[in-house]
């Protein structure tokens, strides 16, 4: 087919499906966004009770409370973020589908969230993952103290270099990784 009927026909049937997109986003959001509305609490909810009971030290040991998230996220599935101030330290927590995601910030810094596996990763010296809280809070609990130096004003920029490489090293991983996979699917 030619170019120029390809963009004919495209100028000719976007503008109507843009108008119907539009109009069942805001149908979807005025008759079941409620709905979304309380799935998203309740799964948030549902976190911040998890975070408490398996990491119940960051509240007793270390006067954690929960803070307000700098952003929430959008309301869907089991997407859910919790933050967590302990001392002079920032936790958020997160979960998709299942899976725990941890972060730690400094209170000097509050945005600048850093990999908990990665600054655990550079405290160890050797590769930590975790998926579910329980195993969070069997490596976190021993490392408290190397955390909150790590991530102490006069540390912090330091190991900001030091996570830089680790990060960097990450993705060079998963680039091997996708392209080992590639050649498995689409051959050499």
């Amino acid at each position: 087919m030619d170019e120029q009927i390809k963009r004919a026909i495209v100028a000719i049937v976007r503008p109507p499906l843009v108008g119907v997109m539009f109009v069942m986003r805001k149908t979807y959001s005025t008759f079941f966004g409620w709905y979304d509305r309380i799935l998203a609490r309740r799964a948030k909810n549902e976190l911040a009770l998890e975070v408490q009971e398996n990491l119940s030290f960051l509240f007793t040991e270390y006067c954690g409370q929960f803070v307000p998230n700098d952003r929430e996220p959008p309301s869907m599935l089991d997407l859910a973020k919790v933050t967590v101030a302990a001392d002079d330290m920032r936790f958020m927590f997160s979960r998709d589908r299942g899976s725990i995601h941890a972060a730690v910030a400094p209170a000097h810094s509050p945005n600048e969230w850093q990999d908990l596996s990665a600054l655990l990763q550079i405290i160890e010296s050797r590769e930590v993952e975790f998926s579910r809280l329980p195993s969070v809070a069997r490596l976190l609990r021993p490392r408290m103290s190397q955390i909150k130096s790590a991530i102490s004003q006069g540390e912090f920029h330091r190991t900001k270099e030091l996570l830089s490489s680790v990060y960097d090293d990450g993705i060079q991983i998963t680039r091997r990784r996708e392209r080992a996979l590639n050649r498995r699917l689409y051959g050499p």
